[in-house]
């Protein structure tokens, strides 16, 4: 998750936000362009949805004379280590699954930022390879995201057990291809809705439920920060 003593400020006016006591106007949702709604990716793609995401965000539009250096410094910022924090129970979790003997891989929708951020945190040094969204050519859900890690893994999917925590987009389509799945549920016991997969609340009971043995095991790196 992102850090939040990290600095990564922007001016903003002010004049965005409603009076108090001034009902709020309805902002319609954006019309999100066709080609951020493909499954195909790249670098090149990544980086523009991103600008289009913090077009938006800031509502400046891309040509705004303070948009390019705005973006840049955001973009920066969010692929440097400092940045970014993970959940206190991945390094106990992953030291302790590594010391079982499975192979530790991450996955995820981020672009090759990831690479750089992950050599950063030594909460990850366990894990011995991470595939981002680009290096696969494709983002999750689709199957072909799942199929691509598997062959870079060099194991069938039924060698791969795969940990998400994302209902819709980690445990249906893993689990559609043949991946043995966990579902890393984190939410308050309050929230818990029927499960949609066998599931754990943190990183660590991974290696404490006996679970079978896998050549290798996936962790989607969102569930991990």
């Amino acid at each position: 998750v992102p850090n939040p003593t990290a600095d990564a400020s922007t001016d903003r006016d002010s004049s965005a936000a409603s009076p108090a006591g001034r009902p709020r106007t309805a902002i319609p949702r954006p019309v999100v362009p066709t080609e951020f709604l493909q499954p195909e990716t790249d670098e090149g793609l990544e980086r523009r949805r991103w600008r289009w995401i913090v077009a938006r965000a800031l509502a400046l539009p891309e040509d705004h004379p303070a948009f390019a250096s705005c973006f840049e410094a955001l973009w920066t910022h969010f692929g440097r280590p400092e940045a970014w924090r993970v959940f206190d129970d991945v390094a106990l979790g992953l030291t302790k699954l590594d010391r079982t003997g499975y192979a530790l891989a991450a996955a995820s929708n981020f672009d090759r930022r990831l690479h750089a951020v992950r050599r950063g945190l030594p909460e990850l040094a366990p894990l011995r390879t991470v595939f981002t969204s680009t290096d696969l050519g494709v983002r999750k859900p689709s199957g072909d995201f799942f199929h691509r890690l598997c062959r870079r893994l060099r194991c069938p999917p039924q060698r791969v057990a795969y940990v998400g925590d994302d209902p819709r987009d980690d445990v249906a389509p893993a689990r559609r291809i043949g991946m043995p799945v966990i579902w890393l549920d984190r939410r308050p016991p309050a929230a818990a809705s029927p499960a949609p997969a066998a599931f754990v609340p943190r990183i660590p009971a991974l290696a404490d439920t006996g679970a079978p043995r896998f050549p290798s095991l996936t962790l989607f790196v969102e569930s991990l920060g």
